[in-house]
């Protein structure tokens, strides 16, 4: 397995902690389940050290937060339990209590949680509503 997918099954993992929240490693291929997120890699820089023995890899993801409601009341209240800094549904406060990300890197940190938005789905039933998060993640290793 490559370091960014297992990255990525390593933020499934921690984030996916909370309860009722679907985390996909990829966009899936059929519906999405809701509440999820969606993890996406946007770029990644790599710095080598030394005589070539060690490289440091430091990766942004875009991470997207996707919840669905009747009502734009409810809709809003769901999202900013996940956009939180504190409580037990925080989607910071679970990278915070594992940094590793299930020890598929050395360190990860949030480093923005975008606006949010409202979008109708297809049938005008519900209302879609997501932002994204700003995920930077820092892997070592020694070649």
């Amino acid at each position: 397995m490559s370091d960014l997918s297992a990255i990525r099954d390593g933020f499934a993992t921690v984030v996916g902690a909370i309860s009722g929240l679907r985390v996909y490693a990829n966009e899936p291929d059929g519906a999405r389940e809701y509440p999820c997120m969606v993890v996406e890699p946007i770029e990644a820089m790599t710095y080598q050290e030394g005589a070539g023995t060690r490289i440091e890899t430091d990766f942004e993801m875009l991470v997207t937060l996707y919840v669905q409601k009747q009502n734009s009341s409810e809709g809003w209240q769901e999202l900013d339990k996940y956009r939180s800094p504190t409580g037990t549904e925080s989607i910071m406060q679970k990278i915070r209590g594992d940094r590793t990300l299930n020890s598929s890197c050395d360190y990860s940190w949030l480093t923005a949680v975008e606006a949010g938005q409202r979008d109708r789905d297809d049938q005008d039933k519900f209302w879609e509503f997501s932002c994204q998060f700003r995920c930077r993640v820092n892997k070592v290793s020694i070649s």
